[in-house]
């Protein structure tokens, strides 16, 4: 008497979805925090590059104080040794952020 198994049984193929959906469940949130951090990532690649942008014309001329560009906050303290230039902004994860840099006359 042969025993031969050809294909699966319905309990294996029951048993090999349910991992399957239980992968896609635990593994579907972990992706779209991954993709909010990679764009938190470029907006703050952006800030800085209008903060380095804003500290090379400030030594050119006198500007503002405060400025508000594309969901970037620029303020400018002016010191007495120099100035010092931040940008505030929220991140699409939500989370907020402040960058400072300190430029001499």
């Amino acid at each position: 008497m042969k025993n031969v198994e050809k294909g699966m049984t319905l309990l294996e193929t029951a048993g090999a979805l349910t991992l399957l959906i239980f992968s896609v469940v635990f593994l579907l949130p972990v992706y779209s925090l991954i993709i909010s951090e990679q764009q938190s990532i470029i907006q703050e690649r952006t800030a800085l590059y209008l903060l380095e942008k804003k500290a090379l014309s400030i030594q050119e001329n006198n500007h503002d104080t405060s400025w508000y560009v594309d969901g970037y906050d620029l303020q400018i303290t002016y010191l007495d040794e120099g100035r010092d230039i931040c940008v505030t902004w929220e991140g699409s994860n939500e989370r907020k952020y402040k960058k400072c840099i300190f430029v001499l006359p």
